[in-house]
């Protein structure tokens, strides 16, 4: 199991969200073109979170920063390890 460090969060990889971008255009979750990086948002849910983290638990589905994020693959699954500073919301499940 890969288990995050400090202000890190592993989130399994949502591979059919689609990213949308400010303007109202949707693309791909796995688009890398890096103008207007800041604009791109991937979903995933949490599996784990490091020490430092707070208001995210596991569970929680999240959007990040793709370009905050690395990625991991472990056992077919498509995870992201994200630091603190590329998590932009969550969705808390109840």
């Amino acid at each position: 199991m890969i288990t995050p460090t400090r202000n890190h969060v592993l989130v399994l990889k949502d591979p059919k969200t689609k990213t949308e971008v400010l303007s109202g255009i949707i693309v791909q979750s796995d688009y890398k073109k890096r103008t207007d990086m800041h604009t791109y948002l991937a979903w995933g849910t949490v599996v784990a979170v490091g020490s430092d983290i707070e208001g995210v638990k596991p569970g929680d589905r999240l959007a990040y920063n793709p370009f905050d994020a690395w990625d991991v693959e472990e056992e077919n699954k498509q995870y992201a390890i994200v630091s603190e500073p590329g998590l932009r919301l969550t969705h808390t499940s109840h």
